[in-house]
């Protein structure tokens, strides 16, 4: 007997037209990095949105979680990776509406390895 375990997610469409959990632990979180956080950063890229992000962190097996912001230009590094998950433990993100930087986790508390996306 195999038994199926459903999950209820909600998802909204940003701005940008990007399907976005919503409401879930380690998805979209707007803020800023604590010192803590900024400690466990090794690396950033340039990706042109969310989703670009996204996929950079999935494909490099140390990011347990990654942030994005909107580029101010074409030549700025706007996805970082971090060595430590943000949605579960201590508190690393320290909350903002108004910083447009969003952080989330490789594996969200959904089981699932994507926040953007469908």
């Amino acid at each position: 007997t195999t038994t199926f375990t459903s999950r209820t997610t909600s998802t909204t469409s940003s701005s940008t037209g990007i399907p976005t959990k919503t409401g879930l632990k380690g998805c979209n979180i707007q803020g800023t990095a604590t010192t803590l956080l900024q400690s466990s950063s090794w690396s950033s890229d340039r990706a042109r949105d969310v989703l670009s992000c996204q996929l950079k962190c999935m494909y490099i097996s140390q990011c347990q979680s990654y942030s994005f912001q909107s580029p101010f230009t074409t030549k700025e590094d706007n996805c970082k990776f971090y060595h430590m998950f943000v949605g579960k433990g201590a508190n690393v993100v320290t909350p903002s509406t108004t910083s447009g930087i969003f952080f989330s986790d490789k594996y969200p508390g959904d089981g699932t390895n994507f926040c953007y996306g469908s």
